[in-house]
């Protein structure tokens, strides 16, 4: 009986050892959660650290009430997208983003329209005169 304990034992350990490294591997070789976020061109609107469409870049397809838990695809070190954005590309066919400058989708008073490219939002302005450049915090999709 002690022979058949001992080898059971050795045999679930083993298994445990193989699923850990199994699963670790798997792990390992999942990609990053902000890949899904790439700005891939098509049907989206995406945005870019810089002006130029340079450094990082983040896309979205729909409504965004807070971009506090948002950051930058490929991006070392990571960036917060908040009042970072400072150029932009809507590559939808017809969806119109509005950009808000607060969080909660506060204060959406800049509309881009579907195909509609804008490389430096230092040449943008809210109502009221402050630019756009880093200063959009959510959007909303019409």
């Amino acid at each position: 009986m002690r022979r058949i304990s001992k080898r059971l034992t050795s045999t679930v350990v083993r298994s445990a050892v193989a699923g850990a490294v199994v699963t670790g591997t798997v792990m390992a070789m999942a990609p990053a959660a902000s890949a899904s976020h790439k700005c891939d061109r098509s049907q989206e609107i995406c945005y870019w650290r810089l002006s130029g469409y340079t450094g990082g870049s983040r896309a979205f397809t729909n409504e965004d009430y807070t971009y506090t838990n948002d950051y930058y695809d490929n991006l070392s070190p990571t960036k917060n997208i908040n009042n970072s954005i400072s150029s932009l590309v809507n590559y939808h066919s017809s969806r119109f983003y509005r950009l808000c400058r607060y969080v909660e989708q506060s204060y959406c008073l800049f509309s881009i329209e579907p195909q509609v490219a804008r490389p430096n939002l230092a040449d943008y302005v809210w109502p009221g005169s402050a630019s756009l450049d880093n200063s959009i915090s959510s959007h909303t999709v019409y």
